[in-house]
């Protein structure tokens, strides 16, 4: 799950777009094993209001052993 949210107490604050979300999974030798791309369709992440949510379902290796896995999150937008 994730939960963005924007809290500032600047004086001028501008609006952030949000184009697209990419998460995947890797392991420790860096092979990628698992993407989804979220496409919110260029959403505004407005300073100091309503914080946004999205859930993706990532493949994940088996427990057990020494098996480590890193997620990464890339957000796009307006501030790349």
């Amino acid at each position: 799950m994730l939960h963005f949210d924007y809290n500032t107490d600047a004086d001028i604050a501008l609006d952030e777009l949000i184009s697209q979300i990419v998460v995947s999974t890797s392991d420790k030798a860096g092979n990628e094993f698992s993407r989804v791309t979220i496409d919110p369709n260029t959403v505004p992440l407005n300073p100091t209001r309503a914080a946004l949510h999205y859930s993706v379902t990532l493949y994940r290796l088996p427990r057990g052993g020494r098996n480590l896995y890193i997620a990464r999150i890339q957000v796009f937008g307006n501030y790349e």
